[in-house]
């Protein structure tokens, strides 16, 4: 599977692996996993996306058609207000995440490690790893 998406800490931040090539078909289906999470949240909620995209070979190459397809970057009232984008030292995917969701309306950040997101996200909004008070 070139995709994993799952909570990377309970309804705060969700994480979306890429890996080796993605093909549109993945986009469509990861659009679908992405809105089926944010619909289980409470209404209160805020969230973060955090899209790690250090193991990916390659995206298709309509990125207008592609950032079409995630529709959960663009909806209104949203509980994602802030997508992540770990790139790595990889530029041309830096480019293309950029091209995904340069009209998105969450906030868009980069960094070059998990770490460094991880950190973003566990500084902002009291966001609690799992297990800690």
């Amino acid at each position: 599977m070139a995709y994993k998406v799952e909570w990377e800490i309970p309804e705060a931040v969700l994480s979306l692996k890429l890996s080796g090539a993605v093909t549109f078909d993945d986009f469509v289906e990861i659009d679908r996993l992405i809105n089926e999470k944010i619909k289980q949240l409470d209404s209160q909620a805020v969230i973060k996306l955090l899209v790690d995209v250090t193991h990916t070979s390659s995206v298709p190459q309509f990125y207008q058609r592609l950032s079409s397809t995630q529709t959960y970057a663009n909806q209104m009232n949203s509980p994602l207000k802030h997508i992540m984008i770990v790139s790595g030292d990889n530029k041309l995917m830096r480019l293309v995440m950029l091209l995904v969701f340069n009209l998105c309306r969450p906030t868009l950040l980069f960094f070059k490690s998990h770490d460094q997101a991880l950190a973003f996200a566990l500084s902002s909004n009291s966001v609690k790893p799992q297990g800690s008070i």
